[in-house]
């Protein structure tokens, strides 16, 4: 009931009720979240604001209820145009801090799902998250590798990384082609957002100007090393200098 009465959640504490709309989520079965979904979007009317604030409450509760079921649920709302681009792109930047228990075939499909055709229908920042989503779980499984002195599973997370990579290369380099500076701009932060050394291969023909973009793209490609400065900061000053 309260979903439907703005003004009634306003009354009784609306981010407690909003935590608690959450936890029926997590504990819903299959059934329950596809009969919600049909209930709630249905009765959406885009001239009645209380039925559309019911729906898209529903659908940021569902982004961060952090399972599985959920996030297949989010996909299928978004895949369906049942939200605007806007409230997708707000709902899957949920996922990355609200997923409960990652692993790496999740990973993979969530990193699928924001650089397929679905990317089309929410602005591409999302990618910010979904790369530092990505390694920072690569970094966990690294850590844990070391602790176990298991190398082969991290030559095989290394060569997971790459393949993120070379699919964000692909990327930048057909928004270059295109001359959509938006798109330009937020793939080269999620290329530096990875921080591997494999980025500097990606960015080197356009700092040596064998692929031209503007002045402030090549800016914005030395500075985006940052995070692999960190790392290696000898070989990232060695780059910055030699693209200068």
């Amino acid at each position: 009931e309260v979903l439907y009465d703005p003004t009634l959640l306003l009354q009784i504490e609306p981010l407690k009720k909003f935590v608690l709309l959450i936890n029926l989520i997590q504990k819903s079965t299959a059934k329950d979240l596809q009969s919600d979904i049909e209930i709630l979007h249905d009765s959406a009317n885009l001239e009645d604001p209380t039925s559309r604030y019911a729906w898209v409450t529903y659908v940021m509760a569902v982004a961060q209820a952090g399972t599985r079921l959920a996030y297949d649920n989010l996909r299928f709302i978004i895949d369906s145009d049942m939200v605007t681009s806007s409230v997708a792109a707000q709902a899957v930047a949920y996922i990355p801090r609200a997923f409960r228990a990652p692993d790496p075939a999740f990973v993979d499909d969530f990193f699928q799902f924001a650089i397929g055709s679905a990317s089309d229908k929410y602005p591409l920042n999302v990618l910010r998250s979904t790369v530092s989503y990505r390694i920072h779980l690569s970094e966990s499984s690294k850590q844990q590798t070391k602790d176990s002195c298991l190398e082969d599973e991290t030559s095989q997370d290394d060569a997971g990384i790459k393949i993120y990579i070379n699919k964000l290369a692909a990327m930048l380099k057909n928004a270059v082609e295109e001359g959509c500076s938006t798109k330009i701009q937020t793939l080269i932060r999620a290329i530096g957002n990875i921080g591997n050394e494999c980025i500097v291969d990606v960015f080197k023909p356009y700092l040596q100007g064998t692929r031209v973009v503007s002045s402030f793209q090549r800016f914005m490609m030395v500075m985006s090393l940052d995070k692999f400065a960190e790392a290696d900061p000898e070989a990232a000053q060695n780059t910055s200098w030699s693209s200068s």
